[in-house]
């Protein structure tokens, strides 16, 4: 065809048609042109089509099908944990064997990972999957460093909790994470010293006084079961626990916390305070303390190794206390997205969900999953303060007390 050009030997050049004789160019000028265009030309075309495939760099293709292959092709990712790495480590060599995709797990601190995703946000991301404690999930969300919204992407994500599948501590994190796990704070206490322990928050002041010195909480800033435990007596106190959803508010601040803070110094000269999660349990287990505030994973779990006394048992007192969830989501400057969700896609399926209470003693947060490993959890926990706690969740027609102080019994 005139004008074609002539690829057939490498050492000649194509044979372009001649341009114009009236060109005003420089000599040569509408060759470079004419080869500039093919060439951007070209390109454009090649960029158009990888979008259209959704087979772009950060690209991740609608279609699950699709999704699935480019993972496979995508061949690897890097997964940040901050805790159960062993657990990770086990489900990612299972995913390998399925899909030939292999998961490298790092385990770094929370807040360490945390400055890594704001250190690299501008450029080429080096973790492609990362698990963040409840309360970084608003600002990951906030300082854009999170891909998504990925919630309903996932096929398995159909029969996730709906409070863990809206909400983080209260924050509407809009689907950009996907919830990993379930766990619940509770009394845990030493029948052997205790026979009646306190039935209710209100109870625990006059127990308190009666057995100073025998009660812990852990510092909230380094601990979630202290957290949870300040948290309860606030929703208690105020008996609103729907206020405190959505962004920080000064106003409700100023208004009720000054309950609060003299109620904690009410009980203040009868409590030991724990340095952490781990220091409060300690100290229950040595028989310092009689009753300590603990993640129910923890309890179960110390149980099981032997480093809690058999009459330890745990519960929950009237109106109950919060639960949480830790979440997983992809940078947004991961590279390899694709991959990333069909591994988060996995870990919600039933093979995976099931093992969280073997592994970990932390419930699943597939309702489907749950509700078949109910009542071993009843036999294990015990039902506490279970029916308080329903009745004052049914007070509230936006179910934000059952959404925040749900036993999950």
């Amino acid at each position: 065809m005139k004008g074609t050009p002539d690829w057939k030997h490498e050492d000649r050049a194509p044979a372009f048609p001649v341009p114009p004789a009236q060109s005003d160019g420089p000599p040569g000028a509408p060759i470079r042109h004419c080869v500039s265009r093919i060439v951007g030309a070209a390109v454009i075309l090649f960029l158009l089509s990888l979008l259209a495939a959704g087979c772009g760099p950060g690209e991740v293709p609608e279609e699950w099908s699709k999704l699935e292959e480019k993972a496979r092709n995508q061949g690897a990712i890097t997964l940040y944990v901050f805790k159960y790495e062993d657990y990770f480590r086990t489900v990612a060599a299972s995913f390998e064997e399925e899909t030939g995709i292999q998961v490298t797990v790092i385990s770094s601190s929370a807040e360490g990972t945390y400055q890594k995703m704001v250190a690299e946000r501008e450029g080429r991301g080096t973790v492609d999957l990362w698990l963040l404690s409840a309360s970084q999930v608003q600002p990951a969300v906030e300082d854009g460093l999170l891909y998504g919204p990925v919630m309903g992407r996932l096929p398995n994500a159909e029969n996730v909790h709906p409070f863990d599948a809206q909400y983080a501590e209260g924050f509407e994190h809009g689907g950009y994470v996907v919830p990993a796990w379930r766990n619940q704070a509770v009394f845990a206490y030493n029948a052997m010293y205790v026979s009646q322990p306190p039935a209710s928050l209100a109870d625990l002041e006059q127990w308190g006084k009666s057995n100073p010195g025998r009660f812990t909480y852990c510092d909230p800033a380094r601990g979630g079961s202290g957290q949870a435990f300040v948290n309860s007596a606030l929703y208690w106190l105020t008996g609103e626990p729907q206020r405190y959803f959505g962004h920080f508010d000064q106003a409700i601040v100023d208004e009720e916390w000054p309950r609060l803070w003299a109620w904690l110094r009410d009980i203040g000269p009868y409590v030991v305070y724990a340095a952490d999660n781990n220091d409060a349990i300690e100290k229950l287990g040595r028989g310092e303390v009689w009753i300590a505030v603990t993640w129910e994973e923890m309890f179960l779990q110390w149980r099981a190794d032997g480093r809690l006394p058999d009459s330890v048992r745990a519960y929950l007192p009237a109106p109950g206390l919060p639960g949480g969830a830790d979440f997983l989501g992809v940078p947004a400057n991961s590279t390899r997205k694709a991959a990333a969700l069909l591994f988060m896609n996995y870990l919600l399926s039933k093979e995976s969900q099931g093992t969280l209470m073997g592994m970990l003693r932390m419930r699943p947060v597939r309702t489907d999953v749950a509700s078949r490993l109910q009542k071993g959890v009843q036999s294990s926990v015990g039902r506490g303060g279970c029916d308080q706690v329903r009745r004052w969740s049914q007070c509230s027609p936006s179910r934000a007390s059952e959404q925040r102080l749900s036993c999950l019994l």
